[in-house]
């Protein structure tokens, strides 16, 4: 039986999480790029703590089987690249609380087929190249407004 990957998280003293790690292959031996060993690797979702202030750059770069995210209400900002390469990644919620998406913050994000922005009073800030790589199967962004 092989076991699901313990989620590391680095987060600095002033709530910016840097970096996030976790074996998605489970120690295998494996070409992450070799789409026929799907059934073995680890698809992984990951919540992010509460005292979690910013992600920062590059926090989940490449982390090509992540598949969920959970962004808490406490997140101001997403940076540059911070979910680039998340190749399964299939959908994010943007709570009103993130006020900045950085460049290429989901870059290469093939698998997304959903954004939701909870905030439209647009008092948010998206980079032109946030969704660089993905945009052609985003199905639906939607801006929702929080009671």
């Amino acid at each position: 039986m092989i076991n699901k990957p313990k989620v590391i998280f680095t987060i600095s003293e002033s709530g910016v999480l840097e970096n996030v790690d976790f074996d998605d292959t489970a120690g295998l031996d494996v070409d992450p790029d070799f789409e026929e060993i799907t059934d073995v690797i680890h698809k992984t979702s990951v919540v992010i703590p509460d005292n979690v202030t910013s992600i920062g750059d590059r926090a989940f770069y490449d982390k090509r089987w992540l598949i969920g995210v959970i962004i808490p209400n406490s997140v101001t900002s997403i940076g540059d690249e911070a979910f680039s390469d998340c190749y399964y990644l299939e959908n994010i919620t943007i709570p009103a609380s993130v006020t900045v998406i950085g460049s290429r913050a989901f870059c290469y994000c093939e698998g997304l087929t959903s954004v939701t922005v909870i905030n439209e009073k647009i008092n948010i800030n998206i980079t032109d190249d946030a969704f660089f790589g993905c945009c052609i199967n985003i199905k639906n962004i939607k801006y929702n407004t929080e009671d």
